[in-house]
């Protein structure tokens, strides 16, 4: 049986979800989206994701990041911010957290 990879998407913009929805969906991968509010770990035990894509604007992005990067289960996952185009100050706070 194929492996079908699987992302976790952690933001709060539904304009953002639509766009990466019709945009991954489409290529067949498994998308979970996740509430910035939620915590994280029992959704990390649960799904197990090959790579998280992750709202760079959401207030705690660097903390949430970097709180990832920490915890010996998860800290091997990609993490893929996703940066408002020219925003050169969230993009430096997200790889000094940690992102891949």
């Amino acid at each position: 049986m194929e492996h079908i990879p699987r992302i976790l998407i952690i933001t709060h913009d539904q304009n953002l979800r639509e766009t990466v929805q019709a945009l991954l969906a489409f290529e067949g991968y498994q998308l979970q989206f996740m509430e910035p509010s939620q915590p994280v770990f029992p959704v990390l035990d649960q799904i197990a994701p090959d790579v998280i894509l992750m709202d760079a604007a959401m207030p705690d992005s660097s903390e949430r990041c970097q709180a990832l990067k920490a915890h010996s289960s998860w800290q091997s996952i990609p993490i893929i911010l996703l940066v408002p185009l020219g925003n050169d100050e969230l993009w430096e706070q997200g790889c000094n957290a940690g992102a891949d």
